[in-house]
């Protein structure tokens, strides 16, 4: 097994990779330090070491530092534990004594940070992100102007939740916010933000996309939510508000209080609904 951290030394002009001094390779124990055509073997040797989902990312990391640039990142693989195990690799470029290039640097295991940093960030209930990170995120994709000129906040409320938990008992309404938190993440795309504000609203923000494809993606998540059978028998409804970003919505806040609007009118005018802000209302 290998230790909890390690170091490495790899050869561009090679295509060599060195590790720490008895350090055994997981995929060729028979060379316990070094290992040759590191790159050029990667996908082959090396996949059931560097999850297929990193790979790329520690093949243009090295590649990084070789031009010059230093890099840290994280990744999937498993050294020797059994498992994909979270890792966050520091490396940089330097020349030895004859001139020759290396990427150099360090491996930590990180399993155990990114499993705290997962509760930290998490909603325990329904495993979507938090408050607090939805605003940091949704702060962070604001930040970019196409994000901005293309994307689409919801806030999504359960209707009469109270009811649900007065007559089927919290753990009924424990189960629908459970299932609601699936639905809303299986159906959001890596890039969008699910979260879950907090009682029994959610908040999305489907980045780079249209009004009308992202009501109809809105649409889909309630025929859903309907057939959930958490509350049985009741049919779960909810009322959602929905605000298409534009320029001037540079913060978390700006894009919030114009979805909480368009929720207030859904409410308003029967709940069961979708309201977009800023539509005329019939």
């Amino acid at each position: 097994m290998m230790a909890h951290a390690f170091t490495f030394d790899y050869l561009p002009s090679e295509d060599l990779m060195e590790l720490q001094p008895g350090l055994q390779d997981p995929a060729c124990p028979a060379q316990p330090s070094r290992i040759p055509a590191y790159l050029a073997s990667f996908d082959e040797a090396r996949a059931n070491v560097v999850c297929a989902d990193s790979a790329a990312t520690v093949k243009n990391a090295l590649a990084a530092a070789d031009a010059g640039s230093e890099a840290l990142f994280e990744y999937l693989a498993n050294y020797g534990t059994g498992a994909f195990e979270w890792h966050r690799a520091h490396l940089r470029a330097a020349s030895d004594q004859d001139g020759v290039r290396h990427v150099v640097g360090y491996v930590d295991n990180i399993q155990d940070e990114r499993a705290l940093r997962w509760k930290a960030e998490h909603d325990s209930m329904t495993g979507l992100v938090n408050h607090a990170t939805a605003e940091r995120l949704v702060n962070h994709a604001l930040a970019d102007p196409e994000v901005r000129r293309s994307s689409v906040c919801a806030i999504i409320d359960i209707d009469d939740f109270k009811q649900v938990n007065d007559s089927r008992g919290h753990i009924e309404g424990d189960a629908l916010l459970r299932e609601i938190g699936v639905i809303l993440r299986d159906n959001c795309r890596a890039t969008d933000v699910a979260s879950r504000m907090g009682g029994d609203e959610f908040v999305l923000l489907l980045e780079r996309i249209g009004l009308p494809e992202a009501l109809r993606r809105l649409d889909a998540m309630v025929a859903l939510i309907k057939g959930s059978t958490a509350a049985s028998p009741c049919t779960p409804t909810v009322s959602i508000g929905v605000y298409a970003t534009g320029l001037d919505d540079l913060t978390y806040d700006a894009v919030i209080d114009k979805a909480d609007k368009a929720l207030y009118e859904a409410k308003h005018r029967g709940k069961n609904r979708i309201c977009v802000y800023g539509a005329v209302q019939s």
